[in-house]
Parts: structure tokens; sequence; C-alpha cells
């Protein structure tokens, strides 16, 4: 995958996807190989060796990694589901988890001062603050934090930084000039740490990049990367304004090809439509998020504002109704002239 071979463990999780369940009885998988062919040439292994290993060798031994955040969202999870619980039946529920780290105390008490639970005598009750946040499969340290950025901040802007479009890509040909002009190679994704160097330090190659690759650049600059941050362009903030952007786009009632069709027209840049179909998904989850906890909140005004936010990208109208039209333009009828004899 890219430039690293495939592990076992992660053959048998891509194999073991083979067929639907129901309709096939057998899934087939091929290995299709390059007698000889390796990464590079110091490469010890060729790729007929490699296949080979995938398909005798054992799955790699899995390292549990016991995470506190985690197994507290896990914790608010049992208390959803299992309620009205006693502390005693919550406590065997944690035991019976494969992996512990043995906190269950305070992460009742970390529960409880994020408000989502409260310990009273031998129960635990569950706050509508919790339910939301246990609904919305978050960390509640997440959880917690959107709760208090929804006293203050708009929801465009809590639900940009929880579902942030990452999948931004130069277009071919953009790549192939900055790695013309720039003399070294790069990678494709936009946001990667040589593209911002490249394009920050643009100036420095003036003689070697052409042009139309020199405005483009400004154009990146002046659209994602200007900022005054000191961490700049390394911030979260060309993330942000990405975004905001593919927001916007869907606003307009387009869809992923007529989005990436767009970042291709203005800016050189490109998104697969899957990804963009993927993010749209993820998109209307933070916003379904961020309406459960102001519901739970009693923040009426941010609850119909992200609800609102929600129709503008969720709704399809728009989009269907250009296509409606295009397919209803009359074709203009060609005017051919008979000759002088015709009769």
């Amino acid at each position: 995958m890219g430039a690293k071979w495939l592990t076992v463990a992660e053959f048998h999780q891509m194999y073991g996807r083979a067929g639907r369940y129901g309709y096939h009885d057998k899934g087939k998988v091929f290995l299709v190989v390059t007698p000889g062919a390796k990464l590079y040439a110091a490469m010890d292994r060729s790729e007929e060796t490699v296949a080979f290993d995938l398909l005798i060798r054992d799955v790699e031994p899995v390292d549990v990694e016991i995470d506190y955040d985690r197994e507290m969202e896990q914790v608010l999870a049992g208390i959803s589901s299992l309620r009205p619980i006693g502390f005693h039946q919550l406590k065997k529920y944690y035991h019976s988890l494969l992996y512990n780290t043995k906190q269950l105390d305070n992460m009742l008490l970390s529960l409880n001062n994020y408000g989502m639970a409260i310990k009273n005598n031998q129960r635990i009750q569950l706050t509508h603050l919790g339910k939301s946040i246990a609904e919305s499969f978050l960390d509640p340290k997440v959880g917690y934090s959107v709760a208090k950025r929804l006293l203050h901040d708009e929801v465009l802007d809590i639900v940009v930084d929880l579902a942030p479009f990452k999948a931004l890509h130069l277009s071919p040909k953009a790549h192939a000039e900055m790695e013309q002009g720039l003399k070294f190679k790069i990678p494709s994704r936009f946001l990667s740490d040589p593209v911002l160097e490249g394009i920050t330090q643009g100036t420095n190659f003036s003689k070697s990049i052409s042009k139309p690759l020199t405005q483009r650049m400004k154009t990146w600059h002046s659209e994602f990367l200007d900022c005054t941050c000191k961490e700049n362009p390394y911030c979260r903030h060309p993330l942000q304004k990405i975004t905001r952007l593919m927001i916007a786009l869907r606003q307009d009632g387009l869809g992923p090809v007529e989005i990436n069709y767009e970042l291709m027209k203005q800016y050189e840049l490109m998104a697969f439509p899957g990804d963009i179909f993927s993010w749209l998904e993820e998109l209307v989850h933070a916003i379904e998020t961020t309406i459960r906890i102001s519901k739970a909140m009693k923040l009426a005004k941010k609850e119909e504002d992200a609800k609102a936010l929600l129709e503008s990208i969720a709704q399809t109208h728009i989009y269907q109704q250009r296509i409606k039209k295009r397919k209803h333009v009359p074709k203009k009828k060609r005017s051919v002239k008979k000759p002088a004899n015709a009769k």
C-alpha cells in the first residue's frame, strides 16, 4: 500500500471482505504480482515473495493498547445502554471488559465533573448531556469540549473542527509542475508539509517556476494560507478554510462530482468523489451531534442553527433541479439550406 508492503493482518482484513454474505458461497481473491519487481533496487524481497508470505504466514501478534479516554467512552456507553444501573452492576460490567485500567472510580468522577453521569448512593444516573454524548459515539472529553463551545461559538465553527476535510490533493498537472519547478519529489496531498513549504517558499524558486504556477501558488496562499499564526502554514487554519469551502460548495447544491470539478476549475486542486461522499456522511453526523448536545443543554437557538445547517447540507432539491433543467434544455435546431435546385 503506497510505499509499504502489506502485512499479513492487513491482507486478511482485506480479502475477508470478498463476496457478499447471503449471496455468494465463496469469495475469490486474486493476487496480481510482477515477478522480480521491487520497490527499490536494494529491496531484499520481490513482489512474488511477499505474495507467498501473505498466503502462508500467520497473522502478526496484536499489540493491544489500553486507552483511558476510549475506556471512559465505553463506560459511558455501558451506563447509557444499561440504565438504570447500580454501581455494583456497572463494576461487574467494567471488569468484564477484555482490558481495563482499573480506574472506574476516577472515570465516574470525570463523568460527574463533565455533567454526564451522577453517582447517587449506589445508583448511577445518566444526564441528558451524557445521553446525547453516548448516542453520538463521542469521546466524553470531546463531547464536553463541544458542549462548552456551544455556549459561545457558532455551530459552523464547531462542525468544521469535528469533521474537517483532509483529502484534498494537487491536480496531476499542478503536482507535476511543482515537482519540476521545486526540483524535488513531493506528495500529492495539498496540506502535506512539503507542499506547504513549497507554496510558502515558492518565491525563492521564481526562476524555475512558470508564471502560471507562480500565480496559482499565490492564489493558494491568499485563499488558504494567509493567517497570521506563528505556526503558519502548519496551523489548523488552512484545514478549516478548506473545509468551509467544501461546505459552501455543497450548500450551493453541488454533488461530489461537481464539487471536484469546481476545485479543479478554480484552484487546480482535486478530491475524489468517493472521499467527498464519505466526508459528507461524517459532516452530517457532526451536525447531528451538535443538535443532540444543544437540545440536551436547552440551547434552542444553537439547535435551530444546527438544524438549518443540516438542511443546507443534506438537501438535494437544488442539485436535482439543476440536473432537471439540463435534461429539459431544448436542443437548437440546425438550419440546413436547401440546394437551389431542390424541390
